[in-house]
């Protein structure tokens, strides 16, 4: 074990503590303003792939199973 008076513990202890001194803190962000703009992108895929029409489909024949196996 070293000593810790010894000057190799020192320099080395130094050298660990500058690789460290180097990172800089981040001052200033960039956030994105539009927080809906990537909704409406996925809506306009949404709506323009049909897959809404496969949703509204899905609705009215889960409605329809559900009404005929329902008892009352």
């Amino acid at each position: 074990m070293a000593d810790l008076n010894s000057t190799s513990y020192f320099d080395q202890s130094w050298h660990t503590l500058g690789q460290y001194s180097t990172l800089q803190p981040i001052v200033a962000q960039e956030f994105q303003t539009n927080v809906f703009d990537g909704f409406w992108d996925s809506m306009d895929n949404f709506i323009e792939s049909g897959q809404v029409w496969a949703l509204l489909i899905g609705f009215i024949l889960g409605y329809v199973i559900k009404s005929l196996t329902s008892y009352g």
